[in-house]
């Protein structure tokens, strides 16, 4: 399926583009940036719109886990305020497994894509809950 976004303020800082510009996407993936207004299967008008490559959130704390389920997820409200890629763990401390939250994640499905730096952290921290049990 080709879609046409057109009339929008065109934004992408990697390659120095801020210019009124149409994207045409092609199965989900841009294909061309244009002046043209090629004919499409869909045309998305964003006039006095931002077009933008997603954001990412660089220091997002994750949600609460519960009987082995996500309880409140943020992601949804991420991906309408344009973030699509989210990273948590950064303050090193973490309130669930972080290899079982990323399970939980990839088996429920998320609308943007998470990654967590704290793992090792939290591996070192069951290690040291774990002897300070022991003695």
């Amino acid at each position: 399926m080709k879609t046409l976004i057109k009339n929008g303020l065109l934004i992408d800082p990697a390659n120095q583009v801020q210019a009124y510009l149409n994207l045409i996407l092609e199965d989900g993936k841009v294909v061309a940036v244009t002046e043209e207004e090629p004919e499409a299967d869909r045309v998305i008008d964003v006039t006095g719109k931002v077009v933008a490559p997603g954001f990412i959130d660089i220091h997002m704390h994750e949600d609460p886990v519960k009987d082995g389920k996500i309880e409140f997820c943020i992601f949804d409200a991420m991906l309408r305020m344009g973030v699509t890629t989210a990273v948590g763990g950064n303050c090193g401390i973490n309130v669930y497994d972080p290899v079982k939250y990323l399970d939980m994640v990839e088996k429920d499905g998320a609308p943007v894509n998470v990654m967590l730096f704290a793992i090792v952290f939290f591996q070192l921290l069951l290690k040291w809950f774990s002897l300070i049990i022991k003695n």
